[in-house]
């Protein structure tokens, strides 16, 4: 018997992406910010981080509870921990986490290129590169 690992495909994690844009992205009023904008999340490790919590429900229970001890979320929200442990969803519609590839964070460029060709997202880079020093010459061969 041969098994097959079967992961989201682009569309699927498009959806799943603009969901977290939409439920726990922050109000855009920055100045800076395209006339448009509904919804900003700042820096896309940021998003990683919050497409990882939502790919991996026990993670996400975990650090719900973690929060909840150290006294920065109120503990009514381990009720939601709790939720998410014991309300399982179907193995059918589970991805696992295929932790030999990139670990807890997986690429999302072809999903923001779904997101990004109707205009749904707009990505802007905001700061300067950092300037590094001049790199010293080296030597050529034979001189």
């Amino acid at each position: 018997m041969t098994i097959v690992q079967v992961g989201p495909t682009r569309e699927q994690t498009a959806v799943r992406l603009l969901l977290i844009l939409d439920r726990l992205g922050e109000p855009c009023d920055a100045p800076d910010a395209p006339p448009t904008a509904v919804r900003v999340i700042r820096a896309q490790r940021k998003l990683a981080k919050l497409d990882f919590l939502v790919r991996n429900p026990d993670y996400l229970a975990d650090h719900i509870i973690t929060v909840c001890v150290e006294g920065r979320l109120p503990k009514e929200r381990l009720l939601e921990a709790r939720a998410v442990l014991e309300e399982r969803e179907p193995d059918l519609h589970t991805y696992r986490m295929l932790r030999n590839k990139h670990g807890a964070y997986e690429p999302m460029n072809n999903a923001l290129a779904v997101l990004r060709h109707p205009g749904l997202i707009r990505v802007l880079r905001a700061g300067k590169p950092a300037s590094c020093p001049p790199r010293p010459s080296r030597p050529r061969n034979g001189t």
